[in-house]
């Protein structure tokens, strides 16, 4: 199930975003997260909804992952922090984003963290630098298929 974030832990988790990315997201949003560690987002528009009234699957956009003080942007995070980001943001090159929408991890100098990813003016995702590479993450139905004639 969803477990809504109250204030405190809005505070923390907003708080971890900051710290890794230089930047958060609109403090009014709600934020809650599922089971598995994905974080959601929802305007505070929604907040009058009765949601006990309605049989919901999903709601809210996904927007990463949060374990334990550490948050790893989705491809929508990392689109709506990107930005506003001042901090661990690797620009690729055109080679180093075409390796990486197509799956495979691209070599970097950087430090081991999480980054968010931007080629020009688009941001791509998040990547974890390990051993001098942005290890993949993107998923398969999301990445690029090289198709052979």
């Amino acid at each position: 199930m969803y477990d809504f974030f109250n204030s405190k832990k809005k505070k923390v988790f907003l708080k971890d975003v900051e710290n890794s990315f230089g930047c958060s997201f609109d403090k009014d949003n709600i934020f809650f997260i599922n089971n598995k560690g994905k974080v959601y987002m929802l305007s505070k528009d929604f907040s009058f909804l009765k949601t006990e009234l309605f049989r919901l699957d999903a709601m809210g956009l996904y927007i990463g992952r949060y374990n334990q003080g550490i948050y790893k942007p989705s491809i929508e995070g990392s689109q709506l922090l990107g930005p506003k980001a001042t901090k661990n943001v690797i620009e690729l090159t055109r080679e180093q984003r075409n390796e990486w929408l197509l799956g495979h991890d691209v070599p970097v100098s950087a430090e081991e963290n999480i980054y968010i990813l931007k080629y020009e003016d688009d941001y791509l995702g998040s990547g974890k630098v390990k051993e001098g590479y942005v290890l993949i993450n993107i998923p398969k139905a999301r990445r690029l298929k090289v198709v052979n004639d």
